[in-house]
């Protein structure tokens, strides 16, 4: 009943979890704590235009929402899963560390491309093999019956 080396698993898969969560936690405070003022940076600080601020800006978010795709293939073929997370989560800490030196605002293209690939080799990787994927498929094959989808004409 009480197996010691499965508790040693289970322990080991919740410390993994818990490490993963407060990570992409980081992940996500970065972001969006960066993305509230960075436009506000380029207009104030950088004399930049609105047009020209929120353009830099929407290239960097498309870059961050189109990197994940490579970051997954990275993972997936070249890397493994484990270390491309955390070759993302330390490239995306550089990212954030340039992006904190005061007085240097041409930095702020580097920090930027640093994040947009810290975060998108990050993004496709932490959820495969970490989280019990077992309970995703349970979760996904549960409302496949509740909810079938009707049939296309």
């Amino acid at each position: 009943m009480n197996d010691p080396s499965n508790a040693r698993g289970e322990r080991s898969r919740t410390l993994g979890f818990v490490t993963l969560f407060l990570i992409e936690m980081w992940e996500r405070f970065g972001y969006y704590g960066m993305t509230a003022v960075v436009v506000l940076y380029m207009v104030q600080r950088l004399s930049y235009s609105d047009d020209r601020a929120n353009l830099t800006f929407g290239a960097f978010v498309a870059l961050a929402y189109a990197i994940p795709a490579a970051g997954g293939f990275i993972g997936d073929r070249l890397l493994g899963s484990r270390r491309t997370l955390v070759i993302g989560a330390l490239v995306l800490a550089c990212g954030y560390s340039l992006l904190a030196v005061p007085d240097r605002p041409s930095l702020l293209f580097p920090a930027l491309a640093l994040i947009a690939v810290g975060g998108g080799v990050f993004k496709a990787n932490p959820a495969r093999r970490s989280i019990a994927p077992s309970r995703c498929i349970t979760w996904r094959s549960t409302s496949a019956r509740r909810f079938p989808r009707s049939p296309r004409p």
